[in-house]
């Protein structure tokens, strides 16, 4: 009888530590909501998906630069940083660039870095002497409303992200910065090029 009792509490112990809790998160219709829980209090935070079109690593020494493309926003390398006056559409070849899927440090800005370089980011190249990420391309940018812009990640020094977007005619540039001092634990800044704004949307990472 001890020997049954002894097994059968055995079995409830090794059921109860491996038990699964079923839960649900509601992130909307077309992912309208990005939402963020917590495995220790299930806490769930849900934000705006859709007020954003670029996220920049907030980490001491990441320069991942991701993209909304969950919202419709698409990425497209024009050329090298001497191309910013010259971008034209007409004959372009419409070769689009993407965010990983299975790394948060490679974003679409990401993408395009040479392999065999420790110090090509992608949208720009690590210098030894200065310690700055400086920029070396142009993209275009199409946002989640229709419209299209240049842009050029100019320099990340200093912990902050400076760079200028304009509509492909040069009319309406912007030169603005995102600082990751405004971001202290969390994981990604971001910005909203159809508000000209910074973006604060995520909990602390821990």
């Amino acid at each position: 009888m001890k020997k049954i009792t002894l097994l059968l509490t055995i079995l409830i112990s090794i059921n109860t530590n491996f038990a699964q809790n079923a839960e649900s998160v509601f992130l909307q219709t077309g992912y309208v909501n990005q939402s963020y829980y917590h495995l220790d209090n299930g806490e769930v935070t849900n934000v705006d998906n859709t007020n954003w079109d670029l996220a920049f690593d907030a980490s001491s020494i990441g320069g991942s630069i991701r993209i909304n493309g969950s919202y419709g926003t698409k990425l497209y390398l024009f050329g090298d940083e001497n191309s910013w006056s010259s971008v034209d559409t007409v004959g372009f070849s419409w070769n689009e660039i993407i965010n990983s899927d299975t790394s948060w440090s490679i974003g679409a800005f990401n993408s395009t870095a040479l392999s065999n370089d420790p110090f090509d980011l992608g949208w720009g190249v690590y210098s030894m002497i200065t310690h700055h990420i400086n920029g070396d391309s142009i993209h275009v940018i199409e946002l989640s409303n229709g419209s299209y812009k240049k842009l050029q990640m100019i320099k990340l020094s200093s912990g902050n992200y400076d760079f200028k977007y304009a509509d492909l005619d040069g009319s309406n540039e912007v030169i603005t910065s995102v600082s990751k001092s405004n971001y202290p634990g969390k994981n990604f800044g971001y910005y909203s090029i159809q508000n000209n704004t910074a973006l604060d949307r995520e909990p602390t990472s821990d």
